[in-house]
């Protein structure tokens, strides 16, 4: 098995990067999962160079979707603005919530 251990969405639209993280967080929930949930996930979601106004499009977008649909937290990288990360014990905690055995 090949895991996900970070998504780059730097070419995505909003809306097709909502769909790809949340494809990701889903399958945390089936036996096949994409990612190690063992592992912070890491979703790079650009600075906002190329965006109109030079202000992040992706990263205010894809840490609301995960708190509103998800309730899973997020943080900018600290070593990257241009990165959010997901604990892994925020994906444990949102297993657990869903009745999922890990």
């Amino acid at each position: 098995i090949v895991f996900l251990y970070a998504q780059d969405l730097h070419q995505y639209s909003a809306p097709m990067a909502k769909i790809a993280v949340r494809s990701v967080i889903e399958s945390l929930l089936k036996p096949r999962c994409a990612h190690d949930i063992s592992k912070d996930f890491v979703v790079i979601v650009g600075r906002g160079k190329g965006s109109e106004g030079g202000r992040p499009v992706l990263l205010p977008v894809i840490q609301q979707m995960l708190q509103s649909e998800f309730g899973v937290m997020s943080n900018i990288d600290e070593s990257n603005s241009g990165r959010l990360r997901v604990k892994r014990e925020e994906l444990e905690s949102f297993v657990k919530r869903k009745g999922w055995r890990l």
